[in-house]
């Protein structure tokens, strides 16, 4: 594998188990691409994969008519239709023939047995949650009735039952990139407001008003629920590249060193304001996701 980025290394063998070998096809070490998921059409003698360019074109489909050759091509915008936010990881329909042809293949032969000691104690769960990340940006916006709908089914506990939530503090890109390339990206959801404007500017606490909604509704609807704070990016004025996608080379740090600690404290004004003015108290505060890669680039498809 490449010593760095996501890529997508096309390998073929007889059996799941069996001895791979890489093919050698224009999708070979493909970068920024991730999350392939590849099936056959019903009826046909066609192949379609699927993959993710995290960093441009989003979800996008290719196919092809021999699939030892490894050789697909990409279909062109008018020739299929996905929602705007598709991700990898989509779950495929199967028939019930197909699964049974699956398990009567691959299945094991035979069974174990696992047995649990309850009075072995290994860790402590404290519950399980959900990112608000990105959809509470474009789900706070909603009716209210709507809202408290979503809110009911994420945290009631003969529902999901969730309890730990997850609330990004958003660094705020150019204000010349507004509906540019996140949106391209990822979809208006993605494209986070900031608190601070520029550096001599006040905060904003009237900014992020559709994530803050959701979450005080959750709030409101789970007394006991943990929330923790997470950043992708600083504030574009913070960075080299004046773009909160991350550097101009995908491979380096964007956030300039002279900034360091004012965005320490751009993170701790915002946790303390939620504190101070709504009563939550986050309790873990991650300053940047995922920091160690060079998946995030200027002129991205979402902060980082």
């Amino acid at each position: 594998m490449p010593s760095s980025g996501k890529y997508i290394i096309m390998e073929k063998a007889t059996s799941l188990l069996g001895q791979w070998t890489e093919v050698n096809t224009q999708m070979s070490q493909t970068a920024y691409v991730e999350g392939p998921t590849c099936f056959k059409f019903n009826g046909e003698n066609k192949w379609c994969l699927f993959i993710d360019d995290f960093g441009g074109k989003g979800y996008y489909p290719l196919v092809t008519n021999d699939l030892s050759s490894g050789v697909f091509s990409q279909l062109s915008s008018s020739q299929y239709s996905l929602p705007s936010v598709m991700r990898h990881g989509s779950v495929v329909n199967i028939t019930e023939s197909e699964y049974s042809n699956l398990m009567s293949k691959y299945e094991p032969s035979s069974t174990s047995t696992v047995r649990i000691n309850p009075a072995a104690r290994q860790q402590t769960m404290e519950g399980w949650g959900v990112s608000l990340c990105w959809w509470a940006n474009m789900c706070g916006k909603w009716t209210d009735d709507k809202i408290d709908d979503l809110v009911d089914m994420l945290t009631s506990e003969d529902k999901l039952n969730y309890n730990i939530f997850r609330y990004n503090i958003g660094g705020g890109d150019h204000p010349s990139h507004y509906n540019g390339h996140m949106c391209n990206g990822k979809g208006k959801r993605a494209e986070m407001e900031g608190f601070k404007a520029s550096e001599n500017a006040n905060y904003d606490w009237n900014a992020d008003a559709a994530q803050r909604k959701v979450m005080l509704k959750i709030r409101d609807a789970r007394k006991d629920a943990i929330f923790e704070a997470f950043s992708n990016s600083a504030p574009y004025w913070m960075t080299y590249s004046g773009c909160s996608s991350g550097n101009k080379d995908a491979g380096k740090d964007n956030l300039k060193p002279e900034y360091y600690g004012k965005f320490s404290d751009y993170l701790i004004d915002v946790c303390k304001h939620y504190k101070d003015e709504y009563g939550i108290e986050f309790k873990t505060l991650d300053p940047f996701n995922e920091p160690n890669t060079n998946y995030w680039g200027a002129n991205g498809g979402q902060e980082g």
